[in-house]
């Protein structure tokens, strides 16, 4: 857990101590009938966040990009409502929980702003048919504006232009 906590800022290696924070929780639930079943769910979403993550990272295009981002953003969700089941299940856990419910509502709300500003970028190139050069350039001024997570966005696009 002391991983999540110090709030690492690749995605990549972050969705992965969040994977490996999930199973850890899942081997010491205890093995009840329903605890099991959760925990079956738990640690399908919990580590498909970071899998997911990492393919949109090598998307083939821009709605191959948004689609697997959008597959990422819902395992976060789900994972979300698992462990909201799971505290309430089991209260032995509580803070262990509750800083995995944290942690996944902050990757959800990483992956809905990275969705968001490519749709809204998206959006800007289709309306108004910027050319490739200038697209660079607004892709250059939103990687020094936005954190490195809410930019990548902005980098995939340069990379498919």
């Amino acid at each position: 857990m002391t991983e999540i906590t110090k709030k690492v800022y690749d995605l990549e290696e972050r969705t992965l101590e969040f994977a490996k924070a999930i199973i850890n929780l899942c081997k010491k639930l205890p093995k009840t009938t329903i605890l099991i079943e959760l925990t079956k769910q738990i640690s399908r979403s919990g580590t498909s966040v970071g899998a997911n993550y990492r393919e949109a990272n090598e998307a083939l295009g821009k709605k191959d990009f948004l689609h697997r981002m959008m597959i990422t953003r819902k395992e976060a969700k789900e994972t979300t409502y698992w462990l909201e089941l799971i505290h309430e299940s089991s209260a032995n856990f509580e803070e262990e929980i509750n800083l995995l419910l944290q942690e996944s509502k902050e990757l959800r709300n990483i992956f809905t702003a990275i969705i968001n500003k490519f749709s809204s970028f998206e959006f800007v190139i289709l309306v108004f048919g910027i050319d490739c050069n200038l697209c660079i350039v607004i892709c250059d001024l939103a990687i020094k504006i936005f954190s490195e997570q809410g930019s990548y966005c902005f980098r995939q696009m340069q990379k498919n232009y």
